[in-house]
């Protein structure tokens, strides 16, 4: 089985439509990664991104330690959420 790092993917390989959720993500939560936010400015971002309030902690604890793009990928976050750097590449 072949195994890739997600974090090693290139952003030309990323899908159009993942890289689409990426930005999404990323207009909403830079403006959260640079200063102390509430549960209300949490619950603001799931509402507009349509997720978990839960969620919304991960991808912002995710974009600070890696403050790019790339990190807000669905198929990243994931893998940074739970430390499982090594996914089956058909999971990418």
């Amino acid at each position: 089985m072949l195994v890739q790092n997600p974090m090693t993917k290139s952003v030309d390989e990323i899908p159009e439509q993942l890289w689409q959720v990426a930005c999404a993500r990323e207009a909403v939560i830079r403006p959260l990664a640079t200063s102390h936010v509430g549960r209300q400015e949490i619950e603001a971002a799931a509402r507009t991104l349509g997720i978990r309030r839960a969620y919304v902690y991960g991808l912002l604890a995710a974009y600070r330690d890696r403050p790019q793009t790339s990190t807000l990928v669905p198929s990243i976050v994931a893998a940074l959420m739970t430390r499982a750097f090594s996914l089956p590449k058909s999971k990418l």
